[in-house]
């Protein structure tokens, strides 16, 4: 918070940021990533202020970092946006063999 004195001798006070986890500052309507999360403060039209946390584009899944690749039962998978496990290459093959 700062407080704001105007020229009348009158003063207000205004938000001047938000703190998000770690205690990150995040300035009005400005975002910072702490983690796998971007933290949001904006301010809205009447002037009230808001810290929202969405999902960073390019977080972890299941412990895995961002672009990583891992091999989990019969699939290759990597991490991409949106953080979505992609099946992307059959790492096992099954042969079946006919009987004579």
């Amino acid at each position: 918070m700062r407080c704001k004195i105007d020229p009348n001798g009158s003063w207000r006070t205004e938000v001047s940021a938000c703190i998000a986890p770690e205690e990150t500052v995040v300035p009005v309507n400005d975002e910072r990533q702490v983690g796998d999360y971007v933290w949001e403060c904006r301010m809205s039209g009447n002037g009230q202020v808001m810290l929202r946390q969405r999902l960073s584009d390019r977080a972890s899944c299941n412990g895995h970092p961002y672009g990583s690749e891992w091999v989990e039962r019969s699939f290759k998978l990597d991490v991409v946006n949106e953080v979505h496990s992609v099946y992307r290459l059959c790492h096992f093959i099954w042969s079946f063999y006919s009987r004579r």
